[in-house]
């Protein structure tokens, strides 16, 4: 359990004989990470390690087989991003050393090129129907990705603090207007 400093020996009064771990700093849960912001950064940089090790690993395959590598980092690799981006805000700047290897060791391993420009960098980012590859940049995307993950949880947010026994239904026109702002985004970067 996650408590605040000034009621930490209240609640190891209060859970003493229950076996539940008392903490100040931070815990991981549901695969994120709750508490004070040193324990979420330290935690957001371990994950970006290893994800910066999994790049490097699929850079090597990368070589040998695209097509596969492409595929799993598409796929795979670029979902376990999106969780942690959605789920704990102001962490876009922390994603750079990913991006740092996306740029210049995943790219040129896909493309059998040298390292791609600025400019090629943001057409790679692009969803395929608008050019690019979808080869996103992580430091791009990460704050839009949580605050469309706040805008579509709002309702059920809203539901829980008013302890409304009723589901009503969540409003789809929101998940669709999040997603026609996504595409004119894309729409925008492919014209410039």
């Amino acid at each position: 359990m996650v408590v605040k400093e000034e009621f930490f020996d209240q609640a190891k009064d209060l859970f003493e004989e229950t076996g539940v771990k008392i903490t100040t700093d931070g815990h991981k849960i549901l695969g994120a990470a709750c508490g004070k912001r040193s324990f979420v950064d330290e935690y957001v940089a371990d994950k970006i390690d290893e994800w910066k090790d999994e790049i490097e690993m699929l850079s090597k395959i990368a070589e040998t087989y695209p097509h596969a590598a492409y595929t799993a980092f598409t796929r795979a690799i670029v979902c376990k991003w999106q969780y942690l981006m959605r789920t704990i805000d102001g962490i876009g700047s922390m994603f750079q050393p990913l991006e740092n290897a996306i740029t210049a060791k995943l790219i040129p391993a896909l493309t059998g090129r040298g390292p791609c420009s600025s400019v090629e960098r943001t057409i790679l980012s692009l969803p395929t129907r608008h050019g690019g590859l979808n080869v996103v940049n992580p430091v791009e995307v990460a704050n839009s990705h949580y605050n469309a993950s706040l805008k579509i949880i709002e309702p059920l947010k809203k539901m829980i603090i008013s302890q409304t026994t009723t589901y009503k239904k969540i409003y789809l026109h929101d998940i669709k207007d999040l997603r026609r702002q996504k595409n004119q985004y894309h729409q925008q970067l492919a014209t410039e």
